[in-house]
């Protein structure tokens, strides 16, 4: 992600003359709020971006041309121009294991698939484009180790199979989703925001949750809306 930062005492558009050379394109920006964000973007077409050298040589891109948005607010230095770029992705995920042989047993046989030791007392299950990995924490005392996660959801195909070896290890939950006698966590049972899930506990008491890969709520307008909807 390219950062560049202009003089804190700029304006705006003072922040855009200083990173364009083009202030024939400022009636074509506009500003807007987010939070405690400031954000100052190019519309659709506009001619921010583009900057003329004066000798004839092709004009030079700048950060805006490349969908960056200048942005302000708390504990930021003045407009911070910041090139448009893919979010950061999670790739590994790290829960604590107060037996790691045992955490691994266990995860082999619920995943069905073998783990990898990486040292450091580190166990590495592959999980689609991100990595469980099972931190050894037997020697950490009581109050050093890290309060578990609400829940890692893992998306799986068989959710079938997979609850009956969480069954056969004795891991399915006894609590109710909501205090909702209807929904007992341990039994695969569509979720009132319409999961078909069932929720677990490795030997460490961290919490999982497996969901039919075909059902699940990824915070998409039409679910929300339709979650709206089965609550009023």
């Amino acid at each position: 992600m390219a950062v560049r930062r202009v003089n804190p005492s700029h304006d705006a558009y003072e922040a855009l003359a200083a990173l364009e050379r083009d202030e024939e394109s400022f009636s074509e920006v506009v500003p807007r709020s987010t939070g405690s964000l400031t954000l100052l973007s190019p519309l659709r077409g506009s001619r921010v971006g583009r900057t003329r050298s004066g000798d004839g040589a092709p004009s030079r891109r700048s950060p805006l041309s490349e969908g960056a948005t200048l942005i302000r607010g708390e504990g930021l230095e003045g407009w911070t121009a910041v090139t448009k770029a893919e979010p950061p992705r999670i790739y590994r995920l790290l829960l604590q294991a107060t037996n790691l042989a045992e955490s691994q047993r266990f995860y082999e046989t619920l995943l069905g698939t073998p783990g990898r030791r990486v040292g450091g007392g580190r166990i590495y299950f592959d999980c689609g484009p991100v990595i469980l990995g099972i931190l050894d924490q037997s020697t950490a005392k009581e109050g050093d180790r890290s309060t578990p996660t609400e829940a890692v959801y893992l998306a799986t195909d068989d959710l079938e199979g997979v609850h009956e070896r969480a069954r056969t290890l004795g891991c399915l939950s006894t609590e109710l989703i909501h205090s909702d006698p209807a929904n007992p966590a341990g039994e695969m049972v569509v979720r009132p925001w319409g999961e078909r899930s069932f929720y677990a506990a490795d030997p460490s008491g961290n919490p999982l949750c497996f969901v039919d890969a075909r059902t699940l709520f990824t915070g998409t307008s039409e679910q929300v809306a339709a979650l709206a909807r089965a609550h009023t």
